[in-house]
């Protein structure tokens, strides 16, 4: 699994709704496109108006795509002159994985 994670600040007077309006596209190729192996997107902002995303991808030559398609290099560019006052990416490869699900039949001892 890849994960791409995203730093990213928005400007202070940024067109929300147009922003919002890209977001949702870009998010619904990935959906529906299933050359990306894209498995999932997840976002968090806090305070001081900083974002942090994870998008997944199964498999690099997916998250390579993704870079290189011509809709998401357009919308990059859009956000540099329109969006962002600033963004940092990673592109990490998932070493770990591991999970718990708290069974309410077995209690703690599951």
């Amino acid at each position: 699994m890849y994960i791409n994670v995203f730093q990213v600040r928005l400007r202070e007077n940024f067109d929300a709704e147009a922003y919002l309006a890209l977001d949702a596209e870009l998010k619904e190729i990935l959906r529906t496109e299933p050359q990306f192996g894209f498995l999932s997107y997840q976002d968090y902002a806090n305070a001081e108006g900083e974002i942090i995303a994870f998008e997944r991808f199964a498999t690099e030559e997916g998250v390579d795509l993704w870079r290189k398609d011509a809709r998401h290099r357009a919308a990059i560019k859009r956000g540099r002159k329109e969006f962002f006052a600033s963004y940092h990416g990673w592109v990490c490869t998932l070493n770990h994985d591991y999970s718990f699900t708290f069974d309410p039949a077995q209690g703690d001892e599951a």
